[in-house]
């Protein structure tokens, strides 16, 4: 009894042992996280650039500042 036991456990654990990475098609789910990853920096950083713009003229008009004095 116990070694039918023991023989059961190693198949469990070998299992366990051979599993293969998660892929999607030919590419690696790595590479996939990576490219979300640097598309969201990317749109972030662009996000966060040009939305100064937008804001600085609702910002001087209502600070009541001239275009030289919202340069300086």
């Amino acid at each position: 009894m116990p070694n039918g036991i023991n023989q059961q456990d190693s198949q469990v654990q070998g299992n366990q042992d051979n599993t293969a990475p998660l892929r999607l098609g030919k590419l690696h789910y790595a590479w996939i996280v990576a490219a979300t990853g640097s598309v969201a920096m990317f749109c972030g950083l662009g996000l966060g650039r040009f939305a100064f713009g937008m804001l600085l003229p609702s910002m001087s008009s209502s600070l009541g500042l001239s275009y030289t004095k919202v340069a300086y």
